[in-house]
């Protein structure tokens, strides 16, 4: 089945389709899609969509990629962007943490795919 999946959508991913996934954690690649609610160990993550915005600054269009983060009564929106050809982390603060979102290339788990991300929760300082 696996290789019939391949030949008819051209990569394995396709045939990932009725497969339970495991629970989302920090420090691994998390599928999301949009309006998908990802329960994190302290917080939520939604992918409300992309959206582009042009730039007095550059002559091209950002495009971001906004998510909804939400950890009990407090909620931000994320945007990770690559707009200026950087792909580093998307950086928050909420309810005292720090958190880190990868999207397309993760420091420490290499390249992402389109519907990838990895979430870090950075330890408190002293």
């Amino acid at each position: 089945m696996a290789g019939l999946c391949l030949l008819l959508i051209g990569s394995a991913a396709g045939c990932d389709f009725g497969r339970p996934q495991p629970p989302p954690a920090y420090g691994v690649k998390v599928r999301y899609a949009r309006g998908q609610l990802l329960t994190f160990p302290d917080l939520t993550v939604e992918f409300m969509g992309e959206r582009e915005e042009k730039s007095p600054y550059y002559p091209r269009n950002f495009r971001y990629y906004d998510f909804r983060v939400r950890q009990g009564d407090q909620g931000i929106i994320v945007s990770w962007t690559e707009g200026t050809g950087l792909i580093g982390p998307s950086l928050f603060e909420l309810g005292g943490n720090h958190y880190r979102l990868e999207r397309v290339m993760s420091d420490a788990l290499g390249r992402l795919d389109e519907n990838e991300l990895v979430l870090w929760k950075d330890q408190a300082q002293p």
